[in-house]
């Protein structure tokens, strides 16, 4: 008899599994998750409570899907889902915020607009809002409202680098190349591997008529000939033949990856133009 004791004592854990969390509140976890960055697991608990065939409020399970789906870039999902939430609520400030930058992904500009406007008019909404109607009034060419949506932007983020590569690449658009460069330069600061803040630094460098910067001695041949053969096109663009057949040229030694799109660039400038890459 006492053997059997034991035996059914050994067989009872010293720690017995949690009893699972309401279903709601393992939705506003995955919510919390997804809003600070972690989506796999947001994901993960969306999934689990799959499994479980638990019951959570959907309003709150389309939230997490809409914000999902929009860091996934599936636009046209995020924005279905976070127009789903503003039929139960029009004044939904995260589905207005994320529906208007789903819409400006898609290139619906007057659309995200809208939603961002009534966002930023009765909403505290975040840099990401007030960033993404400075691109939308770019598009337009209104300098002055992308101007004060980037300002913005910055009061709630001052050293995001998005915002400040969004300037910068605002100011070459407006030929303002030297102020450009120097809002791109402290944006390449903050993010130094980001790819796409080194083509706008490139472009407005090159632009202004400044000499590409190529100090880094460890950059890879292959990118450093991509970033020649850009600068050459910019040269070229900008009516410096000269200087963009020295670009290209240099491109063509480093690396066979961009030897098709630079001979073809070089040929261009022997012929007087057309239509370069």
């Amino acid at each position: 008899m006492i053997g059997l004791v034991v035996l059914l004592l050994a067989a009872v854990p010293e720690n017995p599994p949690p009893s699972p969390l309401p279903p709601d509140t393992q939705a506003l976890l995955a919510l919390r998750a997804v809003e600070h960055g972690r989506p796999l697991q947001a994901q993960v608990m969306l999934d689990r409570l799959a499994t479980q065939h638990a019951q959570a409020d959907p309003h709150l399970i389309g939230r997490v899907q809409a914000k999902l789906a929009l860091g996934d870039q599936d636009y046209a999902g995020a924005e279905k889902g976070f127009e789903q939430l503003l039929v139960q609520d029009a004044n939904d400030c995260d589905a207005l915020e994320g529906a208007g930058i789903a819409a400006a992904h898609l290139e619906r500009d007057e659309t995200a607009r809208a939603y961002l406007q009534r966002a930023v008019a009765h909403c505290v909404a975040s840099w990401q809002g007030w960033n993404t109607l400075g691109v939308i009034a770019d598009h337009a060419s209104r300098w002055q409202d992308a101007a004060d949506a980037y300002a913005h932007a910055r009061t709630l983020a001052p050293i995001e680098p998005a915002i400040l590569n969004n300037i910068g690449y605002s100011l070459t658009l407006q030929h303002r190349f030297p102020e450009a460069e120097a809002v791109l330069r402290e944006a390449r600061t903050l993010s130094p591997d980001n790819q796409r803040m080194q083509n706008n630094l490139d472009v407005a460098t090159v632009a202004g008529g400044a000499t590409l910067d190529q100090s880094n001695g460890n950059e890879p041949d292959a990118e450093r000939a991509r970033r020649l053969n850009n600068a050459g096109y910019v040269a070229l663009v900008e009516g410096r033949d000269g200087e963009a057949q020295a670009y290209l040229a240099a491109s063509l030694n480093l690396a066979p990856l961009f030897s098709d799109r630079t001979a073809n660039n070089l040929r261009l400038i022997k012929q007087g133009g057309g239509d370069a890459h």
